[in-house]
């Protein structure tokens, strides 16, 4: 049977169907299954995969977090810390390198002896990971303070761990330490960048910006542009060379050569920002032609 087939034929299946057995004459969920804590938890994970109208799984998620909460009250400290852990964050809906302390609590899916060596390992996989991500926040927090944007620019954001964290979610394996250094380089910009046209520059400022970037002439953009953009462009500029530099020193590929319509250096990240940031003044123009329009206006307090 080839692939194709398989994904046709469970597509044929309504997963929602396993569920009903778990109701009664009434197709009401079975109230008898809330003595089962562990399948209450189990249940409970498992409405979060739902898709549109799929009410059973809705249902699903009604009465598991009913019953859990009633019973929490009557399970000893680590079980209830267990059950509210898993009410607060559902594996599905939130990251588990953030939850994963929850694990330590499990002892609601056995006590033998590889369950407890599971635990172990989970405990130096734990501490290993938060050493490691201490040494990037560090690494970043220096970053952010030496670039000194945040006395630049005191009207703009000055969150890096913030940041950081956006970096951690798309990349968790241990492994790429250095990528999520990089990534959150870029990040950090586009958050600033995204201040600049939202609450401090002019219509005028911000085309001049726009056109910056669409050039990407480091020398024109310093002569063009208001002061206070300068040291923002000339960190967008730097970064964007040093992540070129350190690309080819680690895969010999030169992203600059990669776009061969482009006579423009260091256009490989910037054919997305220039677009982002012609998003920026758009939303900036409408705006400000819809305050013009005397549509909009300011309610007494």
């Amino acid at each position: 049977m080839n692939s194709e087939r398989i994904i046709d034929l469970l597509l044929e299946i309504n997963i929602t169907e396993v569920f009903h057995k778990f109701k009664n004459k009434e197709e009401k969920f079975d109230p008898k299954l809330g003595e089962n804590i562990k399948g209450m938890i189990d249940l409970f994970e498992a409405s979060h995969l739902s898709m549109a109208e799929e009410d059973i799984l809705d249902g699903a998620k009604e009465f598991s977090m009913k019953i859990l909460k009633e019973k929490v009250a009557q399970l000893d400290n680590r079980e209830a810390m267990f059950v509210r852990k898993t009410l607060e964050y559902p594996f599905h809906k939130t990251l588990p390198m953030f939850t994963s302390r929850n694990f330590y609590y499990g002892h609601l899916y056995g006590t033998n002896k590889w369950f407890d060596s599971l635990k172990e390992l989970a405990k130096v996989d734990f501490s290993f990971l938060q050493h490691l991500r201490h040494q990037e926040i560090i690494e970043i927090s220096k970053w952010w303070k030496e670039l000194g944007l945040a006395n630049e620019l005191p009207f703009a954001r000055n969150q890096p761990l913030k940041w950081y964290m956006w970096s951690l979610a798309c990349l968790v394996d241990p492994t790429l330490s250095e990528e999520r250094i990089e990534l959150t380089k870029p990040i950090s910009l586009i958050h600033i960048i995204d201040d600049i046209f939202d609450i401090y520059g002019t219509l005028d400022e911000l085309t001049l910006f726009t056109e910056a970037v669409s050039s990407w002439n480091i020398d024109t953009a310093m002569e063009k542009l208001p002061n206070y953009m300068k040291p923002c462009f000339r960190a967008l500029y730097d970064q964007t060379n040093e992540i070129s530099s350190k690309i080819y020193e680690k895969h010999a590929l030169d992203p600059k050569d990669s776009l061969q319509n482009t006579v423009t250096k260091n256009k490989f990240i910037y054919i997305y920002i220039s677009s982002l940031y012609r998003i920026f003044l758009i939303n900036v123009q409408n705006l400000y032609h819809y305050f013009c329009s005397g549509r909009l206006y300011a309610k007494p307090f």
